[in-house]
C-alpha cells in the first residue's frame, strides 16, 4: 500500500534507532508484491495455492459441537497498524506455513514442529484464502488434520517432512524440482505472512548462495511465512522459507508500519549490510526420507499394504496390516475419529458448555515463547459460530526462525530489534467477514 513521506521517514528513523541491537531482517523489499490468491494473474499459480498449500493453525482454533472455531483477531489489532497498511483487516489464523508433497505428507520448517516436541499439539488445514474481495474460504471441521509424526529431518537443516493423521482429501501435492542454480533466477513464495490468509509473493529472485546451504532471496515474507514453499519460476517446489523478517513491523509513535528495505536488502538512505530472506533446500533432507525407507513417489516408491508403514492413502480400514486403529493415549490426535480423547486431542477440541461458551483450544500458538498467546486465548477468545468464553490452552512454543532471533510471542513482533509498538488494541466488529464457507469432505476410502 502507498505510504506518505512521513511514514517512510519514520521507517528509516526506526531502523536507525535499532542499529546496535541484534539485526532485524527485511519484510518488504522495494514495493510490497504480496497478492491475494484471487488477484494472481497466472492460473497455474492460483491452482498451486488453492490445492497444495497448508497452514499450521495458531491458538484459538478448535472444533466445538462439530463446527470449526477460529480466532478473530485482525492483523491491525494484533500489530497496532497505522491506517493504510496492507491487509490491516485480515484475521490472524496461522503460526507457520507448509506445502503438501504426498497424500499425507507435508514439508515445513523444522522449527515449526520439533521445538518443544510441537508435533503432538500441532494441527494443519488447507489454507484460508480470499476467493474474492471480502469472501474468505475457511476450512471446516473435516479439513483439520493432526500431526502423526516427523518422518524425516536433518540436524542443521531447518526442514522437516511431517506425516498427517490421515490422507488429505481434495488437495494435490506440489511437484518437486531442482534448486535454481543461478543468481537472478525467478522465485515465488506462498504462505501466511504474519498469520493472515494466504498470499502469493513471486516478484522476487535468487540473490545469493551462502556457505550454510541457504539460498538468499528478496521475496516479501513475514513471521508466519516460516515453512512456506519456495518455488521456481515454473511453480516447482525446491525450498522452504526458514529465515526472514524477525520483527515485521516498527513503531512510528502512535501505530506501526511494515519494515521497508530497498530491493537489494538495504535500509533506505543508510549504508548497511543487506538483510535478505533465506530458503533451505529440500534436496538436502530428501535423502534422509528416502534412505529411511519411507514409501513415497518422492523417493520413487509407493505405499503398499503389508510394507509395515501406514502411509499414503492407507488407513486402518483399508490396511489393518500396516495401520492400527486409533487408541486414546497413543499421543496421536486422529482428528476425524477420536476428538473425545482429551489426552490426545485436547489441543484441538473445544468443550462446549451451556450457552455456547468454550473451554479448550488449539494448543500451539506458534509463538516460540513457550507461553500461551494472551491475545488469542485469555478469557474470551471469540470464535466463529460460538459466543465468547473462558479458553484454556497449552503452548508448544514452536519458534519462528529469523536468523536466530526468537519468534513472535503475541505481544510484539518477535524480531531482534526491540523498537516496536506495545500490545495491539482489542475489538472484533469485523467478525461477520469470517463466516466460514464450510466444505463437507467425502468419506475416506
Amino acid at each position: 500500500m502507498p505510504r506518505s513521506p512521513s511514514q517512510v521517514l519514520a521507517s528509516v528513523a526506526g531502523f536507525a534507532a535499532c542499529m546496535g541491537t541484534a539485526p532485524v531482517q527485511a519484510a518488504i523489499y522495494g514495493v510490497d508484491d504480496r497478492v491475494q490468491v484471487y488477484d494472481e494473474t497466472d492460473e497455474a499459480w492460483r491452482s498451486l495455492a488453492e490445492q497444495s498449500i497448508v497452514l499450521k493453525l495458531r491458538a484459538g482454533w478448535g472444533i466445538c459441537d462439530g463446527a470449526a472455531v477460529s480466532p478473530t483477531t485482525t492483523l491491525g489489532e494484533r500489530q497496532n497498524l497505522c491506517e493504510g497498511e496492507a491487509f490491516i483487516d485480515d484475521p490472524v489464523l496461522a503460526s507457520c506455513s507448509a506445502t503438501l508433497v504426498d497424500d499425507d505428507l507435508i514439508v515445513i520448517a523444522r522449527h515449526c514442529v520439533l521445538e518443544d516436541d510441537a508435533c503432538a499439539t500441532s494441527s494443519f488445514a488447507p489454507g484460508p484464502r480470499y476467493t474474492a474481495p471480502g469472501e474468505l474460504f475457511m476450512p471446516g471441521p473435516d479439513d483439520i488434520y493432526g500431526c502423526r509424526r516427523v518422518v524425516a529431518e536433518l540436524q542443521g537443516v531447518d526442514i522437516a517432512f511431517v506425516q498427517l493423521d490421515r490422507p488429505v482429501v481434495g488437495m494435490v501435492p506440489a511437484v518437486l524440482g531442482p534448486t535454481p542454480a543461478e543468481i537472478g533466477a525467478p522465485l515465488g513464495v506462498i504462505g501466511f505472512p504474519t498469520g493472515v490468509p494466504m498470499k502469493i509473493a513471486r516478484s522476487c529472485n535468487v540473490v545469493d548462495f551462502n556457505n550454510q546451504g541457504l539460498v538468499r532471496h528478496d521475496c516479501d515474507t513475514f513471521l508466519g511465512n516460516s515453512g512456506s514453499g519456495v518455488f521456481d519460476g515454473d511453480g516447482l517446489l525446491w525450498g522452504v522459507h526458514v529465515q526472514g523478517p524477525g520483527g515485521d513491523y516498527e513503531d512510528t509513535g502512535d501505530c506501526s508500519i511494515a519494515k521497508l528495505y530497498t530491493q537489494d536488502g538495504h535500509i533506505p538512505g543508510i549504508d548497511s549490510a543487506p538483510q535478505l530472506g533465506a530458503a533451505a533446500q529440500i534436496s538436502d533432507v530428501l535423502p534422509t526420507l528416502c534412505d529411511g525407507g519411507w514409501p513415497t513417489p518422492l523417493c520413487g516408491t509407493t505405499a503398499s499394504c503389508g510394507d509395515g508403514v501406514c502411509s499414503g492413502t492407507e488407513t486402518a480400514a483399508s490396511c489393518d496390516a500396516d495401520c492400527s486403529a486409533p487408541q486414546c493415549g497413543d499421543g496421536i490426535c486422529e482428528v476425524s475419529l477420536e476428538l473425545d480423547c482429551v489426552e490426545d486431542c485436547g489441543h484441538v477440541t473445544e468443550i462446549c458448555e451451556a450457552g455456547g461458551s468454550t473451554g479448550g483450544s488449539t494448543g500451539d500458538d506458534g509463538s516460540g515463547s513457550g507461553t500461551t498467546d494472551a491475545a488469542d486465548t485469555s478469557g474470551g477468545t471469540e470464535g466463529i459460530g460460538t459466543t465468547t468464553g473462558d479458553v484454556e490452552a497449552t503452548s508448544s512454543g514452536a519458534a519462528d526462525s529469523s536468523g536466530g532471533a526468537p519468534a513472535d510471542d503475541g505481544s510484539d513482533d518477535g524480531g531482534g530489534c526491540s523498537c516496536r509498538s506495545g500490545a495491539p488494541t482489542g475489538g472484533a466488529a469485523w467478525a461477520l467477514l469470517l463466516l466460514p464457507l464450510w466444505r463437507r469432505r467425502r468419506p475416506q476410502a
